[in-house]
């Protein structure tokens, strides 16, 4: 049996896991840009939709659109509450950081096993140990 195969191994498989992750981190910032614009489209129509009943209200005197327009109003105060709590904006460039460094070992593992056949195995395993510091 070839004693660098359980090096090759140990490297496929945390490339593997640098794959993993690294789509898991663009997964999450796909998930999270959509959760991000539904709300910010939620809080555009509710808000659009509380002046509007508010203004029909004044216009037309009916007393009903005021309350739709109060209903509206507080139900983006909370998603606008709700935004504040959760910053998903710096939620998703933290994903994306990630995902760029990532990008790097992902390219050096890589490069790594096209190489594994003609280094040393003293050089693999000083390679390894190099990126399983930068992971």
């Amino acid at each position: 049996m070839d004693t660098k195969e359980p090096l090759r191994n140990q490297i496929t498989d945390s490339s593997g896991n640098v794959q993993y992750t690294y789509i898991a981190h663009w997964v999450i910032v796909d998930r999270l840009q959509k959760r991000y614009k539904g709300l910010k489209i939620a809080q555009i129509v509710l808000t659009a939709a509380s002046t509007g009943g508010f203004l029909s209200s004044l216009l037309s005197g009916i007393s009903a659109l005021s309350w739709i327009g109060g209903a509206t109003s507080a139900i983006a105060l909370g998603l606008n509450l709700y935004s504040l709590n959760f910053n998903l904006s710096d939620e998703i460039k933290s994903h994306k950081d990630a995902a760029n460094e990532l990008w790097d070992v992902r390219e050096a593992y890589r490069s790594l096993l096209t190489d594994f056949d003609t280094l040393e195995i003293k050089d693999i395993q000083k390679r390894r140990d190099d990126l399983i510091g930068r992971v």
